[in-house]
């Protein structure tokens, strides 16, 4: 199980670090030269961070339904309605005037914290306090942190669980 999970980790971290190369090859080739390059790292690792929480979650679901394309497609039908669910809490944070209940439970759904951690990573890093694009605070950074880490734990929890329940040469004893 866990080379399994390590050798997925491994794909995933390949996969990540190509289309980040890529994405400062590209901004190199259309906008020049660019700053701040030093964060490039830091950005890697947090994008491979927050995507974890859905490798993990893909990993529990193949260990439960014990069979990879179903749990590829469950985990993407899971990442479709936190996308859905969280653009309806949003809409109905608007039209209540603001009643944050709705902005927590956005910040709960898997989503928020895999989209955004990344960016407040980025924003605690950079600091430019004349971006007026930037105005994310701390608080944000680990609160998406520790949402990572709760799924990742809980999912990785699941699929321990369920394998050692399951294992077939523990039957055949």
């Amino acid at each position: 199980m866990t080379g399994k999970y390590l050798g997925g980790l491994t794909l995933l971290g390949f996969v990540i670090a190509l289309t980040t190369a890529l994405g400062v090859i590209l901004s190199f080739a259309f906008f020049g030269p660019q700053e701040s390059l030093q964060f490039v790292p830091h950005l890697y690792a947090a994008i491979v961070y927050a995507n974890l929480l859905f490798f993990s979650l893909a990993f529990m679901l193949s260990e439960v339904l014990r069979g990879t394309t179903l749990a590829m497609l469950a985990t993407i039908g899971i990442l479709i309605a936190s996308i859905v669910i969280s653009t309806f809490l949003s809409i109905m944070y608007g039209l209540t005037g603001g009643q944050q209940i709705y902005m927590d439970i956005t910040k709960l759904l898997p989503n928020w914290a895999v989209s955004n951690f990344p960016s407040f990573l980025l924003s605690e890093l950079m600091t430019t306090p004349d971006n007026p694009f930037i105005s994310v605070t701390s608080g944000n950074l680990l609160l998406a942190g520790a949402i990572i880490a709760g799924y990742i734990a809980a999912s990785i929890l699941v699929a321990v669980i369920r394998l050692v329940r399951s294992d077939v040469t523990k039957r055949a004893d």
